[in-house]
C-alpha cells in the first residue's frame, strides 16, 4: 500500500505517528492502528557494474537526439572532470551507446569490404 499525506503532514518525521489512513467505511483511522512504526537505519544499497562499487546518471533524449550522437558532443567536455577523478574512479559511457558498441564490435571481425577503395 502506497499513501502519501499532505504536505503539511510529512514536513517532520515526527508528524508521521499522527497520519490518519482512510478506511473502507470512510472514516480515518490513525496509522498507528495498523502499523507498528518504528526508527531503523537500514543498510545502503551499493549497485555494483562489473563488481565495482557505482553510480549511474541517466538521462532521456528529447526530440530528434540520438544517445550516440548525445554522447559524442558530451563526452569531449568530461574530459577535464576525468583528468582530475581520483586513482581508482572513472566516467565510463553505458546504456544504448555501450549495447551498439557492443553489437558493432561482435560483427566487425567478420565484415570485410568488397569495394575497390579500401
Amino acid at each position: 500500500m502506497v499513501l502519501r499525506g499532505a504536505a503539511s503532514e510529512r514536513a517532520q518525521l515526527s508528524f508521521l505517528k499522527d497520519l490518519a489512513i482512510p478506511s473502507r467505511n470512510g472514516k480515518a483511522v490513525p496509522i498507528t492502528q495498523i502499523a507498528e512504526l518504528r526508527y531503523e537505519l537500514e543498510e545502503g544499497i551499493v549497485w555494483r557494474r562489473d563488481r565495482l562499487p557505482t553510480v549511474t546518471v541517466r538521462a532521456d533524449v528529447k526530440g530528434d537526439a540520438q544517445g550516440p550522437d548525445l554522447t559524442n558532443r558530451i563526452n569531449p567536455q568530461l574530459d577535464p572532470l576525468r583528468a582530475g577523478l581520483p586513482f581508482g574512479y572513472r566516467i565510463e559511457v553505458g546504456g544504448a551507446v555501450e549495447d551498439s558498441a557492443r553489437g558493432q564490435k561482435s560483427i566487425a571481425p567478420g565484415y570485410r569490404c568488397w569495394c575497390s577503395a579500401c
